[in-house]
């Protein structure tokens, strides 16, 4: 009778372990589930697309390095070419003093 009670007592806590991992599993993809409508409606991007994105940007910020170089040389050659110019002097304007006359008229 020993034996047969430890075999029932064993049975049972085999189904207890079973349905205890069972119990895990559920809760386990019920929160993947949650987590993932809450990703959804957050606006998330991808890794993928995030990778992309970062690709992207990293080009830019190369492409716009070589043009902002290439525009320092531009403008040094620039410098080079136009002749210094020297500040103009300003030569006084001559104003007039222009009275009007006022016509006379001749009253007879």
């Amino acid at each position: 009778m020993n034996g047969k009670v430890i075999e029932d007592l064993a049975r049972m806590a085999s189904g207890a372990v079973g349905t205890v991992v069972g119990l895990r599993d559920e809760a386990g993809q019920q929160v993947r589930e949650r987590f993932d409508r809450v990703l959804a409606r957050s606006d998330m991007v991808s890794r993928e697309e995030f990778d992309v994105v970062r690709d992207m940007a990293a080009t830019a910020r190369a492409e716009q390095e070589v043009l902002a170089e290439r525009v320092e040389k531009l403008e040094a050659r620039l410098a080079e070419i136009t002749p210094k110019a020297t500040p103009a002097r300003r030569t006084p304007r001559r104003t007039t003093n222009r009275t009007r006359t006022a016509k006379k008229s001749a009253s007879k």
